[in-house]
């Protein structure tokens, strides 16, 4: 594989996951957020291990698209559920740790790449693949959408995918939380 082609599964990954977040938060607004999670994780563990059976390239690519999109279904759908269980004083903190747990795990993807070296490619998509199954056992038996009170519950209104995006981006602290967002990302390269 060239660097560009590396360089490709990357971009394409990142491009296909951003674009797709957002209807997946407006997916997790309308359905059970918690099956959400649970399609989103079983779906993402089958994908992993349908990986270690890819032979070219373009399949390579393909699967890097798939995994894209079955793992933007859950963040949306997390923070929702976060949100939902969490509406005093503890929802900043809960939601700290959603996503410095999201932050750890892209932080320890080396270890996969450690699987890769010490066995073959495969491997590491084997075992990921097999304990993201047995995690999805774990959200389907315990993992569940927090119950609204009884007795009359103002809803919100409903609002079109399209008015949400236009809301977002006439909005201008949500852009610039949306800047700072992209910003994150970007590490200096040095040497």
């Amino acid at each position: 594989m060239t660097d560009a082609q590396f360089g490709l599964l990357t971009t394409v990954f990142l491009v296909v996951y951003a674009v797709a977040s957002p209807f997946a938060g407006f997916l997790a607004d309308r359905l059970s957020r918690s099956r959400v999670i649970l399609a989103s994780l079983l779906a993402w563990s089958l994908v992993t291990l349908a990986t270690t059976w890819v032979t070219t390239y373009d399949q390579l690519l393909l699967s890097r698209v798939a995994l894209a999109i079955t793992q933007a279904a859950c963040m949306p759908a997390s923070v929702a559920l976060i949100v939902d269980y969490h509406r005093g004083s503890t929802r900043s903190i809960a939601s700290g740790l959603l996503l410095s747990g999201a932050m750890t795990g892209g932080a320890l993807a080396g270890f996969g790449g450690w699987f890769a070296d010490r066995h073959d490619w495969t491997y590491a998509y084997q075992v990921f693949g097999w304990i993201g199954l047995g995690h999805a056992v774990l959200v389907l038996l315990f993992l569940k959408d927090q119950t609204v009170p009884a007795g009359p519950v103002a809803q919100p209104p409903r609002v079109s995918l399209g008015d949400a995006f236009a809301h977002l981006f006439t909005n201008r602290s949500y852009l610039l939380v949306l800047g700072y967002a992209c910003t994150l990302a970007q590490v200096p390269q040095f040497g």
